[in-house]
């Protein structure tokens, strides 16, 4: 057999391979999202069927309604939009071991709250704000990588290097704004840990349409970031402006 006979059975065979992953994966979100709306207290098992068809009391379902299931599509969502954050930027700097967390993206955006909360300018509940002041200090945080590290490198070894030091800077940084306002411990450990405690939705509402405008932006960029992800000579090779790449 030729290597042109052999290449559309291997592809099919890589197509149903992708396919049942896509399949099992589909199936344990869904399984999750089951057990997130039917756990807890308050209302039995059976009565959750009862609220989702339109019955049950009105105490079933304002548990069900109000309170978890906007929690349960906050944290789909936002799970899905922080798995996307990790893929782009172990793309675009070439470093499976790249995340929000090691690039001055997520100590930025905790810095950026948290100093916006004790300065007065946003607060828990005026989540639109704190939103603004994390995306501000995110931009900040990756910006200062950025600079340190530079456009046209894309030294995977060495952007590592810079986004730990970029991320220690700006924890220390956090960690003076709890000097001046000890009472925003709680708010740090909130960021860095993460919740769905109190989700509504409002939260769903702020939530989903970032998603959705960035998730589109992310998939547009799917073929510039397969070629980062082989190296800035082979992206180039394939007529790939790596530097304007790895900025989109």
């Amino acid at each position: 057999m030729s290597v042109s006979e052999a290449a559309p059975g291997t592809a099919r065979r890589a197509w149903r391979s992708h396919g049942v992953r896509l399949g099992v994966l589909v199936v344990l979100v869904a399984a999750v999202a089951c057990a997130d709306l039917f756990a807890g207290r308050g209302v039995a098992a059976g009565g959750v069927p009862a609220v989702l068809l339109g019955g049950g009391d009105p105490m079933a379902q304002h548990i069900v309604l109000q309170l978890r299931l906007p929690r349960l599509l906050v944290a789909l969502v936002a799970g899905a939009s922080l798995g996307v954050a990790g893929l782009v930027l172990q793309s675009a700097l070439r470093n499976p071991l790249a995340g929000p967390e090691v690039t001055g993206v997520t100590p930025g955006a905790v810095l950026g709250a948290v100093a916006a909360t004790g300065l007065g300018l946003a607060g828990w509940d005026s989540p639109a704000a704190v939103v603004a002041a994390a995306c501000l200090g995110g931009f900040a945080g990756a910006g200062l990588l950025w600079l340190l590290a530079g456009r046209e490198k894309g030294d995977p070894e060495q952007t590592a290097v810079y986004g730990v030091l970029v991320s220690a800077v700006l924890a220390g940084l956090t960690a003076v704004v709890l000097l001046v306002a000890p009472g925003e411990l709680g708010s740090v450990v909130q960021w860095l840990i993460g919740s769905t405690e109190g989700r509504v939705w409002q939260h769903w509402h702020l939530l989903w349409p970032w998603a959705a405008v960035w998730g589109a932006a992310a998939w547009l960029l799917a073929a510039p970031l397969t070629l980062l992800r082989c190296g800035d000579e082979q992206a180039s090779a394939a007529g790939l402006d790596a530097g304007r790449g790895r900025a989109a």
